[in-house]
């Protein structure tokens, strides 16, 4: 046994250490990525891709990847809802029109789009913590679905409301 006191101080070492793991499934308030280069760049805001819905042109999506690995100084943010998603209390409107799940609609985002553009740095941030379609399992699950998207492909993760500063070769 262990004293009350001695009780609340390994609670809070233990929280304290928990705390820094956390760190690591949270998005950061702030990323900066550099260039390698002084020329502009232009950066594209993408969202809403729905991957893995019967709705969504995935043509379209494919066309945005080779366009951003075709062009130089193009990087892209992804402002949130890459995948579909399911959620029962959508049955009418999502589920029935979602025809693979949701672990297959994420490593189909990875496979096609992410890898590829991530390979090239093409992507220069994602955006989590909103609770549109990749929360709703986040919500049901607590599997950090940001994360399983991004997990060794070195795209950083923004908070909701964060920003992405872009640190040029001249350090401007």
């Amino acid at each position: 046994m262990v004293s009350p006191e001695e009780s609340q101080r390994l609670i809070m070492e233990a929280i304290e250490r928990l705390q820094k793991v956390e760190r690591n499934y949270m998005g950061r308030e702030e990323v900066t990525i550099g260039v390698r280069h002084n020329d502009p760049i232009m950066v594209l805001c993408g969202s809403d891709l729905h991957a893995g819905s019967i709705t969504t042109d995935h043509q379209v999506i494919m066309d945005l990847r080779d366009y951003a690995l075709s062009q130089k100084n193009i990087g892209i943010v992804l402002l949130g809802d890459e995948v579909e998603g399911l959620k029962e209390a959508y049955l009418n409107t999502n589920t029935a029109r979602t025809p693979i799940d949701f672990h297959q609609q994420i490593d189909f985002l990875r496979g096609s789009f992410l890898e590829p553009l991530a390979k090239e740095g093409k992507i220069l941030a994602m955006v989590s913590g909103y609770w549109g379609h990749p929360g709703w399992a986040e919500d049901a699950t607590t599997i950090n679905t940001w994360r399983m998207m991004t997990d060794g492909l070195d795209i950083p993760i923004l908070q909701n409301g964060g920003r992405l500063n872009v640190r040029f070769a001249n350090g401007n």
